[in-house]
């Protein structure tokens, strides 16, 4: 898949500008904060709106990619139990009759819903729900599959169960995973997209990013480096005394702490480059 400088704007609002990049079958990241145009660039790659300008091509000679897409708020019929709804999506798609049960059973089988097979949707936790908003999204054998705040909503214990779906998952095929939330996809992706007011402003390896912070780190006892434009990143507290941590705007040599990844995507969004 390839986006030739996609735009996209809504009345006066521009929402993505110029977004140019190639994925393939891969597991990437599309990091940003609320607002930043992550949802449009989706629904504009999987062809749910149009672009105002640019385009989405296939970079597989023409064939057009099938997709699956798991929208940020998620819902589907409540009486419905999890293997039904399933089927239900299944004839929609006019899935051979034949391979049905046995696509709908590795899909279960895959996003760990096979003990809630017979469970009503209305009966599911926000995590379960999730799961089966990935597995109808993997019906039909998918080449890409978009996953918009896949854990938006959920607990530490049901993020993890999630994210440990999308390892196995991102085995069968690309994977695409917007979030706000670094941790969602460390580990998890081979490669992270990060907008910024509809502007991509990074395209690499996750594990790179820490790099925008070096030499920025400043700990201090006070937070007094606020006010020479440092941004909190974190704090301890042992003996009744604290460290705070701060991403400084101007780099020096003064600030010898390793800067997370957390602390390099802080210094990205804030502009603070040499």
């Amino acid at each position: 898949m390839i986006a030739v400088n996609l735009s996209k704007k809504y009345g006066k609002k521009q929402a993505l500008r110029g977004i140019n990049f190639e994925m393939g079958q891969e597991c990437v990241g599309l990091l940003g904060p609320n607002g930043a145009g992550k949802t449009t660039l989706i629904k504009c790659l999987a062809g749910f709106i149009n672009p105002s300008s640019g385009e989405v091509v296939s970079s597989t000679g023409g064939a057009r990619l099938k997709i699956g897409y798991l929208p940020q708020h998620f819902s589907f019929l409540p009486n419905l139990t999890v293997w039904e709804s399933l089927t239900f999506l299944e004839i929609l798609e006019k899935i051979n009759r034949a391979a049905m049960d046995d696509e709908i059973t590795s899909v279960m089988d895959l996003t760990n819903l096979s003990d809630y097979r017979d469970v009503r949707v209305k009966a599911l936790s926000g995590g379960t729900l999730r799961r089966l908003g990935i597995a109808q999204a993997l019906l039909g054998n998918p080449d890409t599959v978009f996953l918009d705040e896949p854990t938006a909503g959920l607990d530490i214990e049901e993020r993890g169960k999630l994210k440990s779906v999308l390892s196995r998952t991102k085995e069968k095929c690309g994977l695409l995973i917007a979030t706000h939330l670094i941790e969602d996809i460390a580990g998890l992706c081979d490669r992270v997209f990060v907008l910024k007011e509809g502007h991509l402003i990074f395209s690499g390896k996750i594990e790179e990013m820490h790099l925008f912070a070096a030499k920025r780190i400043c700990i201090s006892e006070d937070e007094s480096p606020l006010g020479l434009g440092g941004i909190a990143s974190g704090s301890s507290f042992a003996d009744g005394k604290g460290a705070y941590r701060f991403v400084m705007p101007n780099a020096s040599s003064d600030y010898t702490a390793e800067p997370t990844i957390e602390e390099g995507y802080l210094a990205l969004l804030h502009g603070f480059r040499d």
